[in-house]
């Protein structure tokens, strides 16, 4: 599955750190690309990321689902 065809239901790993780095991060393209979506101390850099450009209030937390451990969404305040 590819993240145009849903990016919402793209698993943690691999595939989806480099969309993090591109297309959330807007940093420029690398040989290597942080794991973002696999380890706590990048993903607390993404959530720094946005909390520093967008004015949204996001919520983390973690799941009881297989496979979910953690979410990151937007408060509708």
């Amino acid at each position: 599955m590819s993240h145009q065809d849903d990016p919402y239901q793209l698993p943690a790993g691999p595939e989806l750190h480099p969309i993090i780095h591109l297309e959330v991060l807007k940093r420029d393209e690398a040989k290597h690309y942080l794991p973002y979506s696999t380890d706590d101390a990048e993903a607390k850099k993404v959530l720094k990321y946005f909390k520093a450009n967008y004015t949204r209030s996001l919520t983390t937390g973690s799941t009881i689902i297989r496979g979910k451990d953690g979410f990151v969404g937007w408060l509708n305040l």
